[in-house]
């Protein structure tokens, strides 16, 4: 019977790696499975979701950002159980399940691609922030100008703010200059002062005496 040679340093990594992720992935299941208990029925699905990753923000801090996308991913077909969800599969094939099933059965990818559809079934984004709805009316044209200029004037002396403020007007055609800059400029070109009714008498008086002493 042949000896199985043993593993290359390299190969021994790759294999640790993989089982990392794949434990990694299945852990992250397993607590957002326990976390679906927290999801409070009388929120609305985007409170609902964000009211448990809040709670859970610290633990998210320690173990990165692929677990809290995926905890996010999972927790939210938890929340849509009922939802119903189409994943492709081999030669165009579409598999329709719910979301449920979605959570418990399927990979990495497609399982994020079944929460993604669940998201834009009810409208929510992947940062889970309830949304404001505000009853005060639009604002016209004429209001959001003055608004946007009182804005510029408060920020007018921040060096960087005109710098970002010139290159936008640059783009749109337009050529900002400083008032000095443009004084400087008016002076240089600025036509010789007019002559004088006195001047000129002087001058007349001044000729008559010397064709005088002539």
């Amino acid at each position: 019977m042949a000896t199985k040679a043993l593993a290359s340093p390299v190969d021994t990594l790759i294999l640790a790696a993989g089982k990392a992720a794949g434990t990694m992935y299945s852990k992250t299941l397993e607590a957002a499975n326990l976390a679906k208990a927290e999801l409070d029925g009388s929120k609305p699905l985007s409170a609902r979701i964000a009211a448990v990753m809040t709670a859970h923000a610290d633990a998210f801090k320690t173990a990165g950002h692929n677990v809290r996308a995926i905890f996010s991913d999972a927790l939210t077909l938890h929340a849509c159980a009922g939802d119903q969800v189409e994943i492709k599969g081999p030669k165009d094939s579409v598999q329709k399940m719910s979301a449920s099933k979605a959570v418990d059965t399927l990979a990495k990818n497609p399982m994020r691609e079944a929460a993604k559809q669940v998201r834009e079934i009810h409208g929510i984004g992947r940062k889970v922030t309830p949304k404001v709805v505000s009853s005060a009316p639009k604002a016209d044209a004429s209001t959001l100008q003055r608004e946007t200029l009182a804005e510029v004037a408060e920020h007018i002396k921040d060096v960087a703010f005109v710098s970002k403020l010139t290159t936008l007007l640059e783009v749109a055609g337009f050529i900002l200059q400083a008032k000095t800059a443009t004084t400087r400029t008016t002076r240089a070109t600025r036509a010789p002062a007019p002559i004088k009714l006195a001047d000129l008498m002087g001058q007349v008086v001044k000729g008559k005496a010397q064709s005088a002493s002539t």
